[in-house]
């Protein structure tokens, strides 16, 4: 298969996954107000002031990691799959001799076309090691020498 056609599949298997995500996020958001909701017209006690301030504190962090999961989203939509690269940065397909990473977010694993394929953002610590080689060259992370095969 042609390499950016398999960086489009990527893309879009990623932007899937992030839209999964978000979707999940909004209705665990939903599920929670609405079970706050039922709690405020029934009577009112102490027990259930607490389980309401608890409830609140879980869609404030739920809001949150849906604000992040949004704007990964935003990153996403704004990789070219038609751009070829040969230093590694956001947008690129890394092929080593151990995985396949796509610089973009924190995807973690996808399967396109039966390839596992590892989605890094660019403050994970591997990326930080990988910026900017080309193929042929080597990183060390984690006790893990890679060689770089393929940039695109």
């Amino acid at each position: 298969m042609d390499k950016l056609a398999f960086k489009k599949k990527i893309l879009e298997a990623g932007i899937e996954k992030q839209l999964e995500l978000i979707s999940d996020f909004r209705g665990s958001i939903a599920e929670l107000k609405g079970t706050a909701k039922n709690l405020n017209e029934t009577q009112f006690d102490s027990q259930q002031a607490s389980y309401n301030d608890e409830t609140n504190e879980r869609v404030d962090l739920l809001t949150g990691q849906l604000n992040f999961a949004v704007n990964e989203l935003h990153i996403l939509h704004q990789i070219d799959p038609e751009e070829e690269h040969d230093e590694i940065h956001v947008g690129s397909v890394v092929h080593t001799d151990k995985r396949i990473f796509f610089v973009s977010v924190s995807l973690e694993e996808l399967v396109v076309d039966g390839k596992d394929v590892f989605g890094i953002s660019t403050k994970a610590p591997i990326y930080i090691k990988m910026q900017g080689l080309r193929a042929g060259d080597s990183f060390h992370v984690k006790n893990l020498d890679y060689k770089i095969e393929k940039v695109y």
